[in-house]
């Protein structure tokens, strides 16, 4: 009888002892939820990097427009600046000014070119910094149409790039890392560990599942690091069944200081332990589509029933981390999964918003810098039309001169059709450019700038025969090509 006593004493143990360890919290079942969002911590404060690469714009291209306006005629000049002693910037007025053409779109830059010009010596200066200071002004008053023209299709360039100022377009790093930090935080900028507390969470409600509620009508936890409080940390009267281990294993967060019966938020000693399972050093570069990635991947997580949705573990009532109840953040408004979460929960829906306009951001910066290439392609053009507008004043070199300027456009026009086809080794050498990559298919693409004149001169063979190349003007077949050779190359 005894031996049977004992027996059902045992069974009854068991049974009591299998219950409980049944009722536990699994070890890391809320881990990849906080996986998820402790990479949304890691990118917060100043650690991501967001610098959408552009082409930058040689100060020639700026130098020749200031040259093309000191070259303007007195009365142009007038129309932005006033007459007083020390010139000041004529403000546009509609009334007076929409009769010049495109006025309203460049006004402010024809202003900085008048400004620019009308300093003492401005042309001196300006012809040093493009290197044609061996240039007369006799000879710069010669090439003046062709510099006219090559200005104004820099100005056309440069306008171009500058629609788009809404925020998606003008957005930058420092706005990035706001962004991140007040979905994280609930601030702009990411507090120190012992001022945590105060806007993760909204008006303090009692008990637990009322704080960690997030339905968008008023929701009581507002941030990430708010969220990862609700599914990762254990409490003081809710620490039984390894609350603590649910996020970061076997280790897990030792800190119960969190009464929800009388703080309602967790303390900062509390909210201080959980960050230490997010990695928050070092850097990250980051771009438009790694958001998306990250928001859909959390939503792909969340949990739904006819009560609402869930983020964490959820296995009955309510989110009060009790047991047999949910480590979670509840919304009632997803009951059912009747809404895109995307779009009810307010950080997330903020997060796409981010990240369209991180995307329009890295579009503007790939159209800058395609104008920008082509602005310092262009550029390269002065000498070779200068020189040959100068050449052309000699007497009888006009034609030769007409080939010099061909030669110097097709380089340009050909090293610009080679530049597109960087990192497609095929395209480039059908294109009959110069391969720079070796064997691998990733490389530069150039010109061959010697073929691309011998071309041309074949191209001319008969206009360079019939021409004067004799006596006194041979300076066309000795002088006139290495000088241009010269002027481009430089």
């Amino acid at each position: 009888m005894q031996a049977l006593q004992a027996v059902g004493t045992i069974s009854l143990v068991f049974i009591i002892t299998a219950k409980r360890t049944a009722a536990n919290y699994a070890v890391n079942a809320n881990a990849r939820e906080a996986s998820m969002l402790c990479t949304l911590v890691s990118w917060a404060g100043q650690r991501s990097k967001w610098n959408p690469d552009s082409e930058q714009e040689t100060d020639d291209v700026d130098d020749i427009l200031k040259l093309n306006m000191s070259l303007a005629d007195e009365q142009w000049r007038k129309h932005f600046l006033t007459d007083d002693a020390e010139p000041k910037a004529v403000t546009y007025d509609a009334s007076k000014h929409k009769q010049i053409t495109g006025s309203a779109e460049t006004w402010a830059e024809w202003t900085k070119q008048a400004q620019a010009a009308a300093k003492d010596n401005a042309q001196t200066a300006i012809k040093k910094k493009l290197k044609l200071e061996h240039i007369t002004n006799g000879q710069l008053q010669a090439a003046k149409n062709e510099i006219i023209r090559l200005a104004a299709e820099l100005q056309v360039i440069k306008d171009s790039t500058k629609g788009g100022t809404s925020t998606s377009e003008t957005i930058d790093e420092t706005k990035v890392q706001k962004e991140i930090n007040s979905v994280v935080y609930g601030e702009e900028k990411e507090p120190a560990d012992t001022a945590l507390r105060t806007t993760n969470f909204g008006t303090a409600k009692y008990p637990r599942d009322a704080m960690c509620d997030g339905s968008s009508s008023d929701p009581k936890v507002k941030t990430v690091l708010g969220i990862l409080a609700c599914i990762c940390l254990a409490d003081n009267t809710n620490n039984g069944q390894k609350q603590g281990k649910v996020c970061a294993g076997n280790t897990g967060i030792t800190d119960q200081t969190w009464n929800p019966t009388t703080t309602q938020t967790p303390p900062q000693g509390a909210l201080a332990a959980l960050l230490k399972i997010c990695p928050r050093q070092g850097e990250t570069k980051l771009t438009a589509d790694k958001l998306p990635t990250a928001v859909d991947a959390i939503s792909s997580l969340l949990t739904y029933d006819n009560a609402a949705g869930y983020i964490g573990i959820h296995q009955g009532a309510g989110c009060t981390a009790a047991q047999n109840a949910g480590m979670c953040v509840k919304y009632t408004d997803l009951a059912n999964a009747q809404k895109d979460p995307k779009e009810a929960i307010g950080w997330l829906k903020k997060l796409n918003t981010l990240a369209t306009n991180m995307a329009a951001g890295e579009a503007a910066a790939v159209r800058k810098s395609e104008a920008t290439r082509q602005l310092n392609i262009k550029a390269k053009m002065l000498h070779s039309l200068v020189n040959s507008a100068t050449v052309a004043q000699q007497p009888g070199v006009s034609g030769a001169a007409q080939t010099q300027t061909e030669q110097a456009e097709r380089v340009v026009n050909k090293q610009k059709e080679c530049t597109a086809h960087k990192d497609n080794k095929k395209a480039c050498t059908e294109a009959k450019c110069s391969w720079k990559g070796g064997e691998s298919e990733k490389g530069e693409c150039e010109v061959g700038e010697s073929k691309v004149k011998e071309e041309v001169k074949i191209e001319n063979s008969d206009k360079e025969g019939a021409s004067n190349t004799t006596g006194s003007n041979s300076f066309v077949i000795h002088k006139a090509p290495l000088l241009l050779a010269v002027l481009i190359l430089e």
